[in-house]
């Protein structure tokens, strides 16, 4: 192992400074040294070598779809099935991967138990905030869809918005009402007003004082 290693270094160091260029005399130590997959994932970790080719084997990160669906079905245990129904859940896509008609509505749409309200949440999750404490949300098109939804339904469109942590566990939580903020972007001296200090409902009554409470500034 240890002659490996000094072969690798001596070749680095005698390589010439133009990549185009080979030095003679000086073999690629990669080319014919024979080594075992134990001994190169103790040298490089979080590696494996396959027929001379290496490999990470650390997770594949997760695409935004990915993500999305983690932080929407995060966003079904804030209302739990004792008060609530979940009248619709949108698939946004099939398994072959194509997107699927109904992703042009709102994430989901809810039916309170106690009055038989309904009213549609559409999930956003982002990492982080910007230097302003501002963040994107939706198209002027995704907009306009989900007020669509609101019409036909007659059940109003509730952003919930996760901040940082993880998808299945945000740091904060923020929601408030897209008929009023109907913004592309949402800005901080809304979010500020919005943020949820609860984890959780269990009446629709408790969802709307909490809606109330937000003004435009």
């Amino acid at each position: 192992m240890t002659s490996f290693i000094n072969k690798l270094k001596n070749y680095y160091n005698n390589r010439s400074s133009d990549p185009n260029e080979s030095k003679k005399g000086i073999d690629d130590p990669l080319s014919s040294f024979s080594i075992t997959e134990e001994d190169f994932e103790k040298i490089f970790p979080g590696t494996t070598i396959k027929n001379n080719i290496t490999s990470q084997t650390d997770e594949k990160p997760k695409d935004y779809y990915e993500i999305g669906k983690e932080f929407e079905d995060y966003c079904t245990t804030l209302f739990p099935e004792n008060f609530f129904n979940i009248v619709h859940y949108t698939t946004g896509k099939a398994r072959t991967g194509r997107l699927v008609e109904d992703c042009i509505l709102p994430d989901l749409l809810l039916r309170s138990l106690d009055n038989n309200k309904k009213f549609w949440i559409e999930c956003k999750y982002r990492t982080h905030l910007d230097e302003k404490g501002n963040t994107s949300i939706a198209t002027k098109n995704q907009i306009n869809r989900y007020m669509k939804a609101q019409r036909k339904e007659h059940a109003p469109v509730y952003i919930l918005l996760g901040i940082g942590g993880t998808p299945t566990n945000p740091e904060r939580l923020f929601l408030y009402d897209l008929k009023r903020f109907q913004y592309e972007q949402i800005y901080y001296c809304v979010l500020k007003q919005a943020e949820l200090h609860q984890r959780g409902f269990i009446s629709i009554n408790e969802l709307e004082i909490h809606i109330q409470r937000i003004k435009k500034q």
